[in-house]
């Protein structure tokens, strides 16, 4: 605070800014605004994976190697689901549904991959526990769930259950969204990777 200001008496203050017009921005509409440009739309069937800067972004992976969804391209089709976190019940039954019908996603010739916020060491351990013959990525800090403009679930406090098909040439195929019907993630995604061979 200014010397002077300091000095005088609340009331001379008061008086001295007597007719002036003090506007001021709402800060929680400036921290929305800018929490928003950082969401893209939300990815949906039909959509060119090239148009998300994040179908090209480098994940660690459970076994400590890096991947992009983007090398797959031209290869196969791959089946992308993101779940809340490791360990939980749900995404528990989730990835072992995925283990126990991954030989026809196989068979179909599409590559798993299961991603959540956890890190490295946690995906590992629930690899391991479950064994899981698939990849998980690790996307700590969300990156790619926003860019992806998964929702989250349970009145914002649970990261949103979501599962992509991505065919070969890169378009999003099948967009499925469900906190619990875990199962109908499984099903929904062999019957998309199934139709495109």
């Amino acid at each position: 605070m200014h010397a002077s200001i300091a000095a005088r008496p609340m009331a001379s203050i008061r008086a001295s800014l007597a007719g002036r017009r003090v506007t001021a921005k709402p800060l929680r509409a400036t921290r929305r605004a800018i929490s928003v440009s950082r969401i893209q739309a939300a990815l949906k069937e039909g959509d060119d994976m090239a148009n998300y800067s994040d179908y090209f972004r480098k994940l660690q992976t459970d076994k400590g190697d890096m991947i992009s969804i983007s090398q797959y391209k031209g290869k196969k089709p791959v089946v992308l689901f993101f779940y809340p976190k490791a360990e939980t019940p749900g995404c528990t039954a989730e990835v072992c549904s995925f283990r126990d019908r991954y030989s026809a996603f196989q068979k179909a010739g599409a590559e798993v991959i299961g991603i959540s916020g956890d890190d490295r060491n946690a995906q590992a351990s629930f690899s391991s526990k479950h064994s899981l013959p698939f990849t998980l990525a690790v996307d700590q800090g969300n990156f790619l769930r926003k860019g992806f403009g998964i929702p989250n679930d349970m009145l914002g406090l649970l990261p949103g259950r979501q599962t992509f098909v991505i065919d070969k040439q890169g378009k999003c195929v099948l967009s499925f969204n469900s906190q619990l019907d875990t199962q109908g993630h499984i099903d929904n995604a062999l019957k998309a990777v199934e139709a495109l061979v």
